[in-house]
């Protein structure tokens, strides 16, 4: 019995299949990766804005006047953000029902902290612009009707 050489044993194809591997890995392993780490900023800015939000409107509604309110509640919503290293700009809005007497016992106040994400950039499409989602937190809560009592 004789012995055939085998043809694909060439050296044209010699470590073809660990450049191929490399080459596939890195196409799919860099998309896959960019995409975790935007969920993941936009899972970390989610949390910070809802933990901002409730944090913020119990400040409120335990606070004596208008005007401590309002800071106090930056103040939280600054301190929460910063706990959750989120770093970009952010807009609190307080609403009262009833407008009239926001700090009144019973009645309620909402407060919602929104902020925009800063998608990383893609290196294949330079844009002038950068991509951002807003996200945003809002929680209520109502002011107690023994507030204020000894």
């Amino acid at each position: 019995m004789s012995r055939h050489p085998c043809h694909s044993r060439g050296l044209a194809n010699s470590g073809r299949a660990s450049l191929e591997f490399l080459v596939a890995g890195i196409v799919l392993f860099v998309p896959v990766v960019w995409g975790a780490i935007t969920l993941l900023e936009i899972q970390k800015a989610s949390m910070a804005t809802d933990a901002a939000a409730r944090h913020a409107v119990r400040v409120f509604t335990h606070s004596t006047s208008l005007d401590s309110a309002g800071r106090r509640v930056q103040l939280a919503v600054a301190s929460t953000l910063d706990d959750f290293q989120v770093s970009s700009p952010h807009q609190v809005r307080v609403q009262c029902q009833p407008r009239s007497l926001c700090l009144s016992p019973e009645s309620w106040a909402v407060v919602t902290v929104t902020t925009d994400v800063q998608l990383l950039g893609i290196p294949a499409l330079p844009l002038s612009t950068a991509w951002a989602i807003s996200v945003d937190g809002t929680a209520a809560a109502q002011v107690s009707p023994y507030r204020g009592i000894p």
